[in-house]
């Protein structure tokens, strides 16, 4: 039991001396700001896992975007068809839950199926009076 103990005091000598030594070289603002750094890293880590924790929860949201507008939307440019008209609210429906979902406040929307020109195929324009940051915005964008 001796040896146990005095390895232990060995072992707590050796850190005392290290400590001396970082403190001879880099000083208490040193370690100080040392101290701020591993703060930040580990907030870092523990918003980033939040981050990845809240994305994988909206992961469905997503899915459920695309099974539900994949029908309207057909996979070749060329050929671009817009959804018929009985689809349009449901579309709606789901462009006003990816809003919810990304935090925004959804006041009023309004659509128009815009008619095929020339140079460009027919659209939807879906004009609606969001409230909310920009990068909420995007998220929604992104989702849509």
């Amino acid at each position: 039991m001796s040896i146990a103990l005095s390895l232990n005091a060995g072992a707590s000598h050796a850190a005392r001396i290290l400590l001396a030594r970082v403190l001879q070289q880099i000083g208490w603002l040193g370690c100080l700001g040392f101290a701020l750094a591993a703060t930040a890293s580990t907030l870092f880590v523990v918003a980033w896992r939040a981050h990845v924790a809240e994305v994988s929860t909206r992961a469905p949201l997503a899915a459920e975007l695309s099974v539900a507008a994949s029908p309207a939307v057909s996979p070749r440019p060329d050929s671009a068809d817009l959804p018929v008209a009985a689809q349009l609210p449901s579309l709606l429906t789901l462009v006003e839950r990816a809003t919810v979902a990304s935090g925004l406040e959804w006041r009023i929307a309004d659509y128009r199926l815009v008619p095929a020109t020339a140079d460009r195929p027919a659209s939807l324009e879906i004009r609606c009076t969001l409230k909310g940051g920009y990068p909420k915005v995007r998220e929604m964008l992104g989702q849509v």
